[in-house]
């Protein structure tokens, strides 16, 4: 018997800039902690494998927070590991480096942010980090980025910790719609243009009967989480970011403990989700895009939505930016 996808309330405001070609390089930087490293495990395999080229960049230190990320940055710490995926291979260094260094190393094209995993549910820990953060990422940059949300999972029940206890009562189903409506708020906050699902996402893998998903700590992901979670955010950049018909159920790419089949159905679960996340276009105002500077090898005169509408940066064009409709509603 198939099995409805009963997708969760979420919101995206995706207006994607193709202003270069299919064929060049993404590079994307994922800034956060070890869950960000979990989601981003595969996400290059799963690319490349698709004929999709990309530079992942993971600025991770273990536990980060929105707060202590902001802290650092005021202070010029060198807090961060950068691990890199290029070329089919990560490379992990343990040297540490300041946020800046991290961030200026590269002419990134999304960056994604994610709360610390204990706090994600709680909207009053993003603020005012995630608003100081973004806005100073786009003072040190020479062009805008595409800014992203990286909306993370909720523990499983077998998680033991005083902030599953405190914040969510130690019940998956509390945590799983207080982060949901954590990073939608952040996302109306922010103005937000793209977010990575895995909420969703890895909830409704646990839910397909594939085994470990999680591992035992009740925190991380495993292997077959790491892939549920690469399925998603290849998804989201297939479809949102290079708006091409090719999508994650192409792949043939896998780790080896999956059968073809459970890989089959993560996905299928993944190009469903992607493919239910709306995108608003009146949610958003995008007077802003026609400022945008690019690096010369990739400049152009027009951008291009998801549904391949050609716009010239030169006209002037303003949507209604009315956030009572961006709330996606399953």
């Amino acid at each position: 018997m198939s099995k409805k996808i009963i997708l969760p309330i979420l919101l995206i405001l995706s207006i994607n800039f193709k202003a270069y070609s299919e064929s060049a390089k993404i590079h994307l930087l994922a800034v956060g902690n070890s869950w960000s490293l979990n989601a981003t495990n595969y996400v290059g395999n799963i690319l490349q494998d698709l004929g999709i080229d990309i530079k992942i960049g993971v600025c991770y230190a273990g536990g980060a927070t929105l707060k202590s990320y902001w802290q650092n940055i005021q202070s010029g710490k060198e807090a961060y590991e950068f691990h890199i995926w290029e070329d089919g291979e990560w490379s992990r260094p343990t040297t540490l480096h300041s946020y800046k260094d991290i961030l200026l190393s590269d002419e990134w094209d999304i960056i994604t942010h994610q709360q610390q995993s204990g706090a994600s549910g709680v909207y009053s820990s993003y603020q005012p980090y995630l608003h100081d953060m973004i806005e100073w990422e786009k003072s040190q940059m020479t062009f805008q980025p595409l800014f992203a949300l990286h909306a993370t999972w909720a523990y499983p029940d077998i998680m033991k910790s005083n902030e599953f206890q405190q914040n969510y009562d130690s019940n998956t189903t509390t945590m799983y719609q207080a982060v949901l409506k954590a990073y939608n708020t952040a996302m109306q906050d922010e103005n937000i243009h793209f977010v990575m699902p895995c909420t969703p996402m890895i909830q409704q893998t646990r839910e397909l009967g594939i085994p470990n998903v999680d591992t035992s700590d009740g925190s991380h992901l495993s292997t077959t989480g790491f892939f549920a979670a690469g399925s998603i955010w290849a998804e989201m950049i297939l479809k949102y970011y290079l708006s091409i018909s090719t999508d994650v159920t192409e792949s043939t790419y896998k780790p080896s403990n999956l059968s073809i089949e459970e890989a089959s159905s993560i996905r299928l679960l993944a190009r469903t989700i992607a493919g239910e996340v709306a995108s608003y276009y009146s949610c958003f105002v995008y007077d802003h895009l026609l400022q945008i500077k690019m690096p010369d090898e990739r400049k152009s005169d027009y951008f291009y939505d998801i549904q391949g509408i050609r716009t010239n940066r030169k006209e002037k064009k303003i949507l209604i930016n009315n956030k009572s409709k961006c709330i996606f509603t399953y």
